[in-house]
């Protein structure tokens, strides 16, 4: 449809004049009469006008609600027809609001089960017999019918005797009230109790040769009070060589004190020590993974859960017709309370777990020096079976395997940056509370008071006595500078940093600063 100005206004090329205010002309396409034969005949065609379509044209008629009807009309029926829907919709909204705000007078009266089955047995609810209660029901039911509401409920259960039966306390909002459940609360209450006062294990966890025997001594004498051992080769015995167990079953005699129980660790006394603790009873465990050369991988890699049961193994040694036995039982997990982890420099534990091995076996000739040293990790670094294990094997990642091939008694660090990353997994996994203890530190009066101190605070063991209790402690000895050359504490550094875990290095962080060295010292020292 084209437009164009004429005058004043658009006027639309294709649209005739009739719509525009005008007659129609003759030849119109508009006056179908005129030109029906026209257009049968193909004369000239047209559009056809707006007002030539039957819907529009004046001369139809389709009532006051047709298609047809005027504009205002149309919107006065409409607007009408929308006021007649509202006024509808108002009405029902206030019945349902009457309805909900005028509720019936008396509430319908439901029969629970215990008035049903008083109905079935031939008894009313007020103790009379069931035809007097029907026939008050009916007549109330004649009454207002809409009152009261009966329902029958068939084969309702019943109370029995034996039951326990809850009732609504003031103290206790529910409080049984037969004797049998009185009992059992009583059992209970008794086994929380006992549960309770029971002695509490709290481990020293120790890797081998890193001071823990000065730490069992430093704490029998601080706090007068007798330690305990995971290893009855080391723990006190009796004059009959009998060992005692820290926990002892209920039924036995009291005075029977060396009968054992399965998971229970021993006593062990360091220092005149006889009295016992009340709460927490420092514990001696070197858990696993820290096997003495030459043992295989398969023996010192493990899962944090088998080290974590390791903590918690009990060994009980015998001897039977000159044979050793051996007894292995696991401490029950609520029996621990936490643990006090003992750290000492990597390169001297290493140096010191030598010498330890020196000292148990009866076939070596290496000497005890650094030589000897050197010669025992040579013989460590080149075992063809352990090497082949570890290149196979996937706990081992390549950066490791790489590291490995530069430091010295490679296996020997392994154990020892694993054992300490297990310990930081198990505290984690049990929520254990761990208090951590360095050897070095021992070696300052002051800082060995105060450490007896706080370990004694972390045990709830009381201090007895002053400076004079204090144990006398040998040199502290360092190896590092004298048994390893530069290269090898740099290479040994990075092998440390790649095994171990955030939290282990945090710890370790203080062996690799440059005012960490130290000369080694001849003499004896206090490294088991």
């Amino acid at each position: 449809m084209s437009y164009q100005n004429q005058g004043g206004g658009y006027q639309y090329s294709n649209v005739p004049p009739v719509d525009q205010g005008g007659p129609p002309p003759a030849d119109s396409p508009s006056n179908f009469q005129q030109n029906a034969s026209s257009n049968s005949a193909g004369g000239n065609y047209q559009l056809p006008s707006y007002s030539d379509y039957a819907q529009n044209g004046s001369s139809y008629d389709f009532g006051s609600y047709g298609p047809n009807l005027g504009s205002v009309d149309w919107n006065l029926q409409r607007n009408q027809s929308k006021r007649n829907r509202m006024l509808v919709m108002i009405a029902v909204g206030f019945f349902i609001l009457f309805v909900i705000g005028h509720p019936s007078s008396q509430p319908p009266t439901i029969v629970n089960g215990e008035e049903a089955n008083k109905s079935m047995n031939g008894i009313a609810g007020d103790g009379h017999s069931s035809s007097t209660s029907a026939s008050s029901h009916s007549n109330t039911s004649n009454q207002n019918p809409a009152q009261e509401i009966s329902v029958e409920i068939e084969d309702a259960p019943t109370i029995e005797k034996d039951e326990v039966v809850f009732e609504k306390q003031a103290d206790n909002p529910y409080k049984p009230t037969t004797p049998q459940d009185q009992q059992l609360i009583d059992k209970e209450n008794a086994e929380i109790q006992q549960l309770e006062a029971r002695l509490k294990i709290s481990y020293l966890l120790s890797y081998p040769m890193s001071g823990t025997s000065f730490t069992m001594l430093l704490m029998s004498k601080t706090t007068n009070m007798t330690l305990a051992t995971n290893y009855a080769q080391s723990a006190y015995a009796t004059d009959e060589g009998k060992h005692v167990p820290v926990y002892k079953p209920d039924d036995v005699d009291a005075n029977d004190e060396h009968v054992t129980i399965e998971g229970s660790p021993f006593w062990f006394t360091t220092y005149k020590s006889t009295t016992r603790p009340t709460k927490n009873v420092l514990t001696l465990s070197h858990c696993g993974g820290h096997c003495m050369y030459p043992c295989l991988p398969n023996e010192y890699v493990q899962t944090t859960m088998a080290f974590e049961e390791q903590c918690r193994t009990v060994i009980d040694h015998t001897i039977v017709d000159g044979k050793d036995e051996y007894v292995i039982t696991v401490t029950p997990k609520k029996d621990v309370n936490n643990a006090i982890h003992l750290i000492r420099d990597p390169f001297s534990n290493v140096v010191s777990r030598f010498h330890a091995f020196l000292h148990e076996s009866t076939e070596e000739t290496l000497p005890n020096n650094k030589n000897g040293f050197k010669q025992w990790c040579q013989a460590m670094d080149n075992n063809e079976e352990v090497t082949a294990i570890e290149y196979m094997s996937s706990f081992f990642t390549m950066e490791m395997k790489e590291v490995m091939k530069k430091i010295p008694c490679h296996s020997e660090f392994y154990k020892y940056v694993a054992w300490h990353n297990h310990v930081a997994e198990m505290a984690w996994n049990e929520d254990y509370n761990v208090l951590p203890i360095f050897y070095e530190d021992y070696a300052n009066t002051d800082e060995q008071r105060q450490m007896a101190i706080n370990m004694a605070a972390f045990l709830e063991a009381p201090v007895v006595g002053g400076d004079e209790t204090m144990p006398d402690f040998l040199k502290v000895r360092l190896y590092r500078d004298e048994y390893f050359t530069a290269e090898e504490i740099a290479n040994i550094e990075t092998f440390v940093r790649v095994v171990a875990l955030k939290t282990t290095m945090q710890l370790l962080e203080r062996y690799f600063k440059a005012d960490s060295t130290g000369e080694g010292s001849d003499g004896l020292d206090n490294e088991a």
